[in-house]
């Protein structure tokens, strides 16, 4: 991936809290400064294995030993390295959001013109105290789930490296130098109640999340799932197409037969291969604006799709195959704010496991 291109994450750069009530994990010293992760919406305080949910964003904040003073962080790409292993100890694979986070981290210092790209500060002010009732400014992380394919259910270990510029260490020469501090571990816990999601292959910078309502790694046949688009380059313009033109689905059935479509399934993607250009759409296609002026700090809603029960004739009970393929439209701005010409992006099939009891 080329990190000249990579967008400046700028979820980072959203004030959020937490009250003192949530869990919390601290980093260790360096020139009197720390950093505290927590997750304000998790009861993880009050639960055995003190975890934070998959599926939740968590927070940063600096604190500091030796009184106020400005923190400043770079983009993703420098200032945060993650890693994750999963109930099984393996490394657990990082979706095409996750690839970013520190994917410059080493070179932060030999690039520290490119570091400073997108950069932003965070105030350092008294110790962290977790009985603090007082509310705590912070900076938002993605939740683990976008950055990581957690396929599995369990406890999950995440380690995160952060490097923020603060005070030099010789209070006569002043100014800023990295400060680097040691990976910290945070407990991350996927339910067996989680619900289903899997994730596309990266398509020119777009990706995008299937998520469900079941668990344990199927959906079901009642299901409704959902679709939402990633992208990762700013200034991006996406148009997703209708039912009929940028979606097409397949259904296999536990004999390994293709399952009759019924219903709206007979629709769903009849104009799909038609679809060459935005100019020359199949009659009848509507095409919707996705809008990344941000990139991937641009969280689009989920969109529904039909419930599967809906579009199949699934007269047997087992485990269905569900092959499910989109197709969209994506542009660049050019730097003097000129839209590019239409790309169509169309990804690989995502094969997703259903169960018909």
């Amino acid at each position: 991936m080329n990190t000249d291109k990579l967008l400046v994450f700028f979820i980072a750069s959203n004030l959020a809290a937490v009250s003192g009530g949530s869990a919390a994990a601290l980093t260790a010293t360096n020139n009197g400064i720390y950093v505290v992760v927590a997750c304000p919406w998790s009861n993880a305080r009050n639960s055995s294995n003190r975890s934070i949910p998959y599926d939740q964003t968590f927070l940063w904040c600096p604190y500091s030993n030796v009184g106020y003073c400005e923190i400043y962080y770079s983009n993703p790409n420098y200032a945060f390295r993650m890693k994750m292993f999963g109930p099984d100890g393996k490394e657990t694979a990082k979706t095409a959001l996750g690839q970013q986070y520190g994917s410059r981290f080493d070179h932060a210092v030999d690039e520290s013109d490119k570091a400073s790209k997108g950069s932003g500060s965070i105030n350092a002010q008294g110790r962290y105290d977790p009985e603090d009732g007082d509310r705590i400014p912070g900076r938002f992380l993605p939740s683990p789930k976008d950055m990581f394919q957690m396929d599995q259910n369990g406890l999950y270990r995440l380690e995160i490296e952060f490097q923020l510029n603060g005070p030099h260490k010789d209070t006569n020469q002043g100014g800023l130098e990295l400060l680097r501090f040691p990976p910290l571990e945070i407990a991350v816990e996927k339910p067996l109640t989680a619900p289903f999601f899997v994730f596309s292959a990266t398509n020119q910078g777009v990706y995008i999340s299937i998520i469900g309502t079941k668990s344990n790694g199927l959906t079901g046949f009642d299901d409704g799932l959902q679709w939402r688009v990633f992208c990762e380059s700013q200034y991006s313009m996406l148009h997703s197409l209708d039912l009929p033109s940028g979606f097409k689905m397949n259904l296999t059935g536990p004999d390994g037969k293709e399952v009759p479509k019924i219903g709206p399934g007979k629709t769903i993607g009849v104009n799909f291969e038609a679809v060459k250009t935005m100019e020359k759409l199949p009659p009848g296609a509507i095409a919707s604006e996705l809008n990344f002026t941000s990139g991937i700090g641009d969280i689009v809603g989920a969109n529904p799709l039909q419930r599967i029960e809906d579009c199949f004739a699934m007269d047997k009970p087992g485990i269905y195959t569900l092959e499910l393929q989109i197709q969209l439209f994506r542009n660049k701005y050019s730097a003097a704010g000129e839209p590019g010409p239409e790309e169509l992006l169309r990804f690989p099939p995502m094969t997703i496991k259903l169960n018909r009891p």
